[in-house]
């Protein structure tokens, strides 16, 4: 069935310029096919305009809307139309297009579980550069702490994900708050964001992830309060404010993340 049907009423019309443009669409993009394959794909496309053309005319819709009709359909397919080109080389590789797709979505879901650890990679190597270059009146002591926590951070990733998220939080909250160039701040918070979300992703039950994320809270906020303005507080808490605050969110880590061991049966 060919997909170049004549216009009504002489000359072409508005839909049928559309369904010549779907038609030389199709033929593009198949032409990267087998030809048995190509050949099936512009039957079925051509057979489905020509439907749609049909359904106008019974309608009485005009040539324009069928048109536009037309050209929504096409611009609505164009993923689907570069997915099965996708497949079919593929398959004429002799790969399977369904292990490729398996692949395709396992880093997919590496990519989103581990973006913020590329972050956090950003962030150690700017304090890296720092402590190498920087002048006398950097913070050396404050830059080294955290690096080394976004380091540890990074390198417990696979091992201890929870703890290694927690470090690259406390790590990532410096920058994220107190590095007043805005593209850092952005990577800061986001990584911050990222770990965070880690860490109550990562701890059993309702209850459990909200303390957990007040802990976070706790730990980052004592961070900032030391990194801002030293061990002095409010009204004279001084060194206890910080240390309190720290010591409570990381006892509630802590205590949301220990697994309960099963009890043995009798």
């Amino acid at each position: 069935m060919s997909g170049h049907a004549p216009a009504q009423g002489g000359g072409q019309d508005a839909a049928a310029l559309a369904e010549a443009l779907t038609c030389r669409w199709v033929r593009g993009y198949t032409a990267w096919v087998g030809a048995e394959a190509a050949e099936r794909r512009r039957a079925e496309i051509a057979s489905d305009v020509w439907e749609q053309r049909a359904d106008a005319r019974e309608r009485g819709a005009a040539p324009a809307t069928a048109a536009l009709s037309i050209a929504g359909r096409v611009m609505a397919g164009i993923p689907a139309d570069l997915t099965w080109v996708r497949a079919q080389r593929l398959a004429m590789r002799g790969q399977r297009a369904d292990r490729k797709a398996l692949t395709m979505n396992t880093l997919g879901h590496i990519a989103a579980r581990w973006w913020w650890v590329l972050g956090a990679a950003v962030l150690a190597g700017l304090g890296v550069v720092a402590l190498i270059f920087g002048d006398r009146d950097l913070q050396r002591g404050q830059v080294g702490v955290t690096v080394a926590a976004l380091v540890a951070g990074i390198v417990l990733r696979q091992f201890l994900p929870r703890t290694a998220a927690c470090l690259i939080v406390f790590g990532a909250a410096i920058p994220a708050m107190l590095i007043w160039v805005p593209w850092v701040m952005i990577v800061g918070i986001a990584t911050v964001i990222g770990a965070a979300i880690e860490v109550v992703r990562l701890t059993s039950g309702v209850a459990g992830r909200a303390l957990a994320a007040l802990g976070l809270v706790s730990v980052v906020g004592a961070i900032v309060w030391i990194a801002a303005s030293g061990l002095s507080g409010p009204e004279g808490l001084g060194l206890w404010g910080p240390i309190v605050l720290a010591a409570a969110g990381i006892a509630v880590l802590v205590a949301t993340g220990a697994r309960r061991r099963p009890v043995a049966a009798a």
